[in-house]
């Protein structure tokens, strides 16, 4: 599939940003609704000027809730997702 259209609304426009990276030669466009639109190199926090505070309270908070961050998941999880 090629020429397709993504539209990122809220924080799905870092999720859109990650698959322009990846898979540009892809896409037409890239839609941002309302959304998150980070620079290169930027996460959530920094498009939004988090303290860091601010990220360690979250980390903390997530820590005590069972869920200390993110974990990776293969991109073969994925693969027929993104052919």
């Amino acid at each position: 599939m090629t020429e397709v259209t993504l539209v990122g609304w809220s924080y799905g426009g870092m999720i859109i940003t990650g698959v322009a990276e990846r898979v540009p030669e892809r896409l037409a466009q890239l839609v941002y609704l309302d959304a998150l639109l980070p620079a290169d190199g930027e996460n959530a926090y920094d498009t939004w000027g988090a303290s860091d505070d601010a990220r360690a309270a979250d980390r903390t908070a997530a820590e005590a809730a069972g869920h200390p961050g993110f974990f990776g998941v293969s991109t073969g999880d994925f693969a027929d997702l993104i052919r």
